[in-house]
């Protein structure tokens, strides 16, 4: 019987083992895992704000060139050269552009 016993208490221990050894390998894998899911995730951010970034650049070049074109007009027209041409592209300048051609061509008839 104390044989059986300590042939039971042998082999409980090597399951015990065993599954430590199997607990410490899951959460490596685990652990491993979190550490590829982060740097994806971490990859993902900064291409977000990358493209986001892009994006807002070209938005932003796309009015303020037109509108720095307009501005120009606008001064050259003030300056006095009323011949000023202008060439009107985006629709929400265009309103603006017409009205200072108008202006300009008014002013050039008086």
């Amino acid at each position: 019987y104390k044989n059986h016993v300590h042939t039971t208490e042998k082999n409980l221990e090597a399951l015990e083992t065993q599954f430590m050894e199997r607990v410490v390998s899951s959460q490596r894998e685990l652990a491993e895992q979190t550490r590829g899911t982060e740097r994806l995730l971490l990859i993902s951010i900064c291409g977000s704000v990358v493209c986001g970034a892009g994006i807002a650049l070209l938005v932003l070049l796309s009015v303020t060139r037109p509108l720095g074109r307009v501005i120009s007009f606008a001064r050259a027209v003030a300056s006095g050269a009323l011949n000023a041409k202008i060439e009107l592209v985006k629709q929400q300048l265009r309103a603006v552009g017409l009205a200072l051609r108008s202006k300009a061509a008014s002013d050039s008839r008086d």
